[in-house]
């Protein structure tokens, strides 16, 4: 084979694989094929996240060692009906997966102490993170499965689910792995739940400065979905 008719083969090859990442830039459903891991989730939904989440809450599971962490964002209006934002993290002292061999054994890990953290967010920040989990759980950005594979297999990745609570009561949920080539919708994502975790866990002095990256990277997302339609 000629040189230049090697070239047009992997261009030709090349063409069918998406440039933008080699994972899909969406989230994806979740479909629990095994009993045991929807028990799992739903033990963690149980331990880790007592909070509302109608703004929007991430769920760090990792396999082994690290432990589990969620971060619920929600609303509520006070005795005068001035209405409030919160987040809330809350975070395991251990690898509850571990504790409970991925939910078969419950009981083991109640020896195993959470601990919580409640903040204030400011209405501007609890709202764009609002429209940032909203669309990235809805129309175009709808979960969905892959349309391609890729040759890039994690083994023990950590997995992360992202859900919203609407005011119908109907729960948009989508998951994702949390691994290093993400694409930059999704991967921006996880960056602002990881913000929101930090921002829980710093001290008063520090969060200024930790909601200000977290709305310039909601807004930059934001207008990215905007410019995908």
């Amino acid at each position: 084979m000629n040189k230049a008719l090697f070239v047009l083969c992997l261009v030709a090859i090349s063409s069918n694989i998406p440039a933008a990442a080699k994972q899909p830039d969406h989230l994806v459903p979740i479909d629990f094929v095994d009993r045991h891991e929807k028990v799992f989730r739903e033990y963690l939904y149980d331990r880790l996240c007592p909070t509302a989440f109608d703004c929007g809450r991430y769920l760090v599971m990792p396999s082994f060692v690290k432990s589990e962490v969620s971060v619920s964002m929600y609303a509520r209006r006070d005795a005068t009906r001035v209405t409030k934002c919160y987040v809330t993290s809350v975070e395991a002292a251990d690898n509850l997966r571990d504790w409970t061999d991925a939910g078969r054994l419950p009981d083991r890990a109640k020896k195993v102490n959470v601990r919580r953290i409640d903040a204030k967010l400011p209405a501007t920040t609890c709202a764009l993170i609002k429209e940032v989990w909203t669309k990235m759980l809805s129309g175009h950005q709808t979960p969905r499965k892959p349309e391609y594979t890729t040759d890039v297999v994690y083994g023990d990745a950590t997995d992360g689910e992202f859900a919203i609570k609407l005011p119908s009561g109907r729960v948009l949920r989508g998951e994702t792995q949390l691994v290093p080539d993400l694409g930059k919708n999704t991967a921006t994502l996880m960056e602002i739940g990881d913000g929101l975790i930090d921002y829980c866990k710093a001290p008063n002095s520090k969060r200024s400065a930790l909601l200000s990256k977290l709305e310039e990277k909601a807004r930059m997302l934001l207008a990215r979905l905007a410019s995908e339609r």
